[in-house]
């Protein structure tokens, strides 16, 4: 017998719009191999069109130009992070353990796809660059999921520019990790490291100052 729909539940999705959304992925994950192996200013529109399969008409129906593309690789990228992060306290898992199960995954994400996280790091730093206020967005995320984990954890509400620190520690592994392909003691060693410093805040949360 056929379930009688929620009156609150959203309405499904015109087949239409799903397939724009899903022909919208396609080019943006196509793109990826090219933009990690020759570099955002060697990639040209024709590129993309050639890795995508797809005709001129139709990359413009989703995108703009080429910085529209790696924008939408940037969103698929943090999107699957924070999409780890929501899981995690979705199936029962701990907020501290959910926290540093994101980070494994963000850093074992560095040994098989360096190249194509350089380019999206990099130009997230740069102020000009159209994923830099993604970057921003996405640091904001993190900071409130850091928040979160720490209240539920100790109780106490630490001020946000502890979480910003972390993430700044995050950061700057990331980077001496992307120098070259990063090998796995490296990005073990970088874990410890973070781990490290998260349990520092979470276990003895009375030496941060509190949000105002």
């Amino acid at each position: 017998m056929a379930k009688t729909p929620r009156k609150d539940a959203p309405p499904p999705p015109a087949a239409g719009s799903l397939r724009l959304d899903l022909a919208r992925s396609e080019i943006a994950r196509a793109s990826i191999a090219l933009f990690a192996r020759r570099g955002v200013e060697a990639v040209r529109v024709e590129d993309l069109l050639e890795a995508a399969g797809v005709a001129r008409r139709t990359f413009y129906k989703h995108f703009r130009s080429k910085d529209d593309v790696l924008a939408a690789v940037y969103e698929l990228v943090s999107r699957e992070l924070l999409a780890a992060l929501e899981t995690g306290h979705k199936d029962g898992v701990d907020a501290t353990a959910a926290l540093r199960g994101t980070l494994d995954i963000y850093l074992g994400f560095h040994v098989d796809n360096y190249r194509i996280l350089r380019v999206l790091v990099e130009e997230g730093l740069r102020s000009s660059s159209p994923l830099h206020p993604l970057r921003r967005r996405f640091r904001e995320a993190l900071v409130r999921a850091l928040e979160d984990a720490c209240l539920a954890t100790t109780g106490r509400s630490l001020d946000p520019f502890v979480f910003v620190g972390l993430l700044s520690a995050i950061d700057g592994l990331s980077m001496e990790l992307l120098v070259g392909p990063p090998a796995p003691a490296d990005v073990a060693r970088a874990r410890a490291v973070l781990h490290g410093l998260l349990d520092a805040v979470l276990r003895a949360p009375e030496l941060f100052p509190t949000r105002a």
